[in-house]
């Protein structure tokens, strides 16, 4: 049942088979080698062609198994020794493929100042690698252990002729790498696999099926017919769009696959049409935090969402005056392919053969969600949750009950201090009395401070999200306003004020043109004041109101700031916003003309912004329009930019354990450095400036492409009794500060979790369990991320052990980013 093949072309070398056998009657194959040669030079040629190929074959159980020992060295040209490969025969579906083994990497002379030798793990269909799965050895001289496996995904996705591919490059001239123990073993299911053949579809049937797929979606009640559907069918009954989530998008399946399975297309319309039922079909019973399991956060969730798109989108349309809220959402979807530039003729478009955009309003609304419930939400709370698990809840009762600022937000003093701190410093630099900028709160100095409205940012967010390449700006988030009484003290005010930062302003970091990580960066270069209360504030814009565009005497300017340092929120592949604060300072009278005329004024520049809903309100773009437009086009750029493509021949696994085995809490030399700051998870950010462990980092990402994490799964856990008291996650460094991209509590759930599975699921077949999404994606700029722990780390009966952990990260395609 199984056959070596050993190709060795020079006379040179020698193999020693340490050990060899076949025996039919347990179905096990193993081969146990060295390569040695008497030529120490090893030019290129010569160790390419003395390379061995040690390929098996599957045994009547479906399993293949090779296990060698070996050593090489370094190629001058840094190519790869392949150790072994594995066909997939016909009538085999691949179920399972794992390299594993130990390794130790040496200097044939002198020390080692670092490791660089990388083994791998490749999927290949014909000369095209499907997935690479990668390892670099940590520790020089020393055993570590490797176990790299093919995503589920891939496994999926391989057919017979496909190969699978152990290799090993070792990166230093003079350099070893030896193995052991090692095995590339392969799992297959032996029963003849049946060639599908598609159901065709007549006319009759694919009309009804079109008229019922709101009810198959809901109910999951698919007609028997659909048992095999042919790739045209699926084009046709289904749309674009989940032809591409069944094939490139997600790259599960083979791209020129022709027909699909009937549990395919129920789970990908879910993921598409259905989010939240798709993310509760895999993970509701999963144990999460104080609440039992997971379906309790996903649900509170999944009401908020909704109910702030219903809620919203309603709100938006009676603003704008039009009564069909899809068309508006395929508009505004629209309107972020720059369908308004002179390439395409806005009239022509028939919205009714646009696909609704659910990706999109969900990632809408959750971002909104982010932005305006996490600068509000009490971080010194002692329920050891991430802030995104908190948002939800938050909103829902400020949509439910009419409340004040003052209940509204828990930091409304420290917010309100610094509105009159700045108050007092304008003031100072202009040299005239504080009092003669007035609130106008009609109680003195109390409660100046208001927040924007969930309803005004969604309204920004929805028309004007960020992008790949910077974030937008959210410029008063917090907000007051301030009155002058003579034209005089403002036009004194205003002098001061362009004065004070001219080289902040020239920066224009609103209308930034890099990628948000080098806008960040730019933004702590910015020059800051230290207020009297000791809060520092980084003023980045003053001008005039743009109401006041046309006058030659202006009454009304927008201060922007920063309290401290930004925050920044992202969802999805392109949605970036940093937030901010604003001040609006004017003459009494021309304020108050501004609030009489503020809804219309808003109308206008969003119909300004949306010429396609300009259009639509006068009659265009209704069922019958051009026919010929290149809808199939709009589509996939639609589709590209809210789904990440993954080149799975860059895909990365990176297994890690602390060289003394494990880190406790009470390591302090791996502590964040002060001033260090999270500047998107207020809870994690305030338990973390009492004390964090930077359990492991990664300093060499590559900056100049988007990474996506589809798995990390994390070995950490509490002193198993007692009170909780541990936050742990994963986090990018953004700038010069950090974005956590995936966080946990560890409470009674995951006491029992940890002792079922030996750790914590953060992200699991690329659902991120804090973010609510399957995308967790690493902008372009970024090239450093960390594991940190915080919270009651240790000291008082509390404890916290890192034991390691593994995280796989994969590359989105280049064609499918921003440039």
């Amino acid at each position: 049942h199984n056959i070596i093949l050993l190709h060795t072309a020079k006379p040179k070398v020698s193999i020693n088979m340490g050990a060899c056998c076949c025996r039919e009657e347990d179905s096990h194959f193993e081969a146990h080698f060295e390569a040695h040669s008497s030529d120490s030079s090893f030019s290129e040629e010569a160790e390419q062609k003395s390379a061995l190929e040690f390929v098996s074959r599957f045994n009547a159980g479906g399993d293949a198994s090779i296990s060698l020992d070996s050593s090489r060295k370094h190629l001058p040209n840094n190519d790869f020794h392949v150790l072994a490969r594995i066909p997939i025969p016909q009538g085999h579906t691949l179920k399972m493929a794992v390299l594993r083994g130990e390794w130790r990497e040496e200097a044939e002379e002198g020390g080692m100042k670092k490791t660089m030798s990388v083994i791998s793990l490749v999927a290949f269909r014909g000369d095209e690698e499907q997935e690479v799965v990668s390892f670099t050895s940590v520790t020089p001289h020393e055993w570590d252990n490797f176990a790299l496996e093919l995503s589920l995904e891939t496994i999926a996705s391989m057919m017979p002729g496909d190969v699978i591919e152990a290799r090993v490059k070792v990166c230093s001239k003079g350099h070893l790498v030896h193995l052991r123990s090692a095995a590339l073993q392969a799992s297959c299911d032996v029963e003849a696999v049946k060639e599908l053949v598609a159901v065709k579809l007549d006319s009759s049937q694919i009309e009804k099926l079109k008229n019922d797929l709101p009810n198959i979606i809901q109910t999951r009640k698919f007609p028997k017919i659909l048992e095999n559907i042919s790739r045209e069918d699926v084009n046709t009954v289904f749309g674009f769009e989940l032809l591409e989530l069944l094939t490139t998008c997600s790259a599960e399946l083979d791209e020129d696959r022709m027909v699909f399975k009937r549990e395919e297309i129920i789970t990908k319309l879910e993921r598409f049409e259905l989010f939240f039922k798709w993310a509760m079909e895999k993970y509701a019973r999963e144990p999460f935090l104080d609440k039992g399991t997971y379906a309790w956060f996903c649900e509170e969730t999944n009401s908020a969402v909704s109910e702030i798109t219903e809620k919203l989108i309603n709100e938006f349309a009676r603003l704008v005056d039009v009564k069909d809220t899809v068309a508006i959402q395929k508009i505004v979807a629209l309107h972020h392919l720059g369908l308004a530039d002179d390439r395409f003729n806005v009239h022509e478009i028939d919205l009714s053969r646009i696909t609704r955009q659910h990706e999109f309003e969900r990632e809408t609304a959750i971002l909104v969600i982010q932005m305006w419930a996490d600068s509000k939400i009490n971080p010194n709370s002692w329920d050891f949750k991430p802030s995104s698990l908190k948002q939800a809840a938050f909103c829902l009762q400020a949509l439910d009950q009419a409340q004040s600022h003052t209940q509204i937000s828990t930091r409304f003093k420290s917010d309100n201090d610094v509105f009159m701190g700045l108050r007092d410093w304008i003031a100072e630099i202009a040299g005239i009395d504080s009092g003669s900028i007035d609130p106008g709160t009609g109680h003195g100095d109390a409660n100046v401070v208001s927040y924007k409205p969930l309803s005004s940012i969604f309204n920004k967010a929805y028309i004007r999200r960020g992008q790949m390449r910077a974030a937008s700006i959210l410029g008063d988030l917090r907000r007051a306003t301030f009155y002058v009484k003579t034209q005089d003290e403002l036009d004194h005010i205003a002098r001061n004020l362009e004065k004070a930062f001219p080289d902040n302003y020239k920066k224009k970091i609103d209308k930034w043109k890099g990628n948000c990580i080098d806008q960040l960066h730019e933004i702590a270069k910015l020059e800051s004041v230290t207020l009297k209360s000791g809060s520092s504030v980084t003023i980045y814009r003053f001008k005039a109101n743009s109401s006041q565009k046309e006058k030659s005497v202006k009454s009304v300017y927008n201060l922007n700031f920063f309290i401290g340092k930004p925050n920044f929120y992202s969802t999805g592949m392109k949605n970036h916003y940093i937030t901010a604060c604003e001040i609006q300072i004017g003459l009494t009278s021309e304020i108050n003309g501004l609030r009489e005329d503020h809804e219309p004024y808003e109308r206008q520049r969003i119909l300004e912004s949306l010429p396609l809903l300009a259009a639509y309100k006068e009659g265009h773009c209704h069922t019958g329009a051009n026919p010929d437009f290149d809808y199939d086009s709009i589509k996939r750029a639609l589709f590209k930019r809210q789904f990440p493509h993954i080149d799975r021949r860059k895909t990365y696994n990176f297994s890690y354990k602390p060289p003394d085995g494990v880190i406790m809490g009470t390591e302090t030399h791996r502590q964040l450095p002060r001033g260090l700051k999270i500047i998107n998870d207020c809870c994690f950010d305030s338990w973390s400036s009492c004390g964090s462990i930077v359990c492991w980092e990664k300093n060499d990402l590559d900056p100049r492409v988007v990474h996506s994490v589809e798995e990390l799964f994390v070995d950490i856990a509490d002193q198993g009794w007692g009170n909780k008291g541990l936050l742990f996650g994963l986090a990018m460094q953004v700038g010069p500060d950090l974005v956590m991209l995936s966080v946990r509590g560890f409470h009674d759930a995951e006491r029992e979790l940890y002792t079922n599975q030996g750790g914590i699921f953060l992200v699991r077949n690329s659902y991120n369990f804090s973010a609510f999404s399957d995308k967790t994606i690493i902008p372009r700029g970024v090239s450093k991320i960390m594991i940190i722990a915080c919270g009651r780390v240790c000291n008082y009966g509390h404890e916290m052990y890192y034991r390691g952990h593994q995280i796989r990260i994969t590359v989105i395609k280049e064609k499918y980013t921003d440039v």
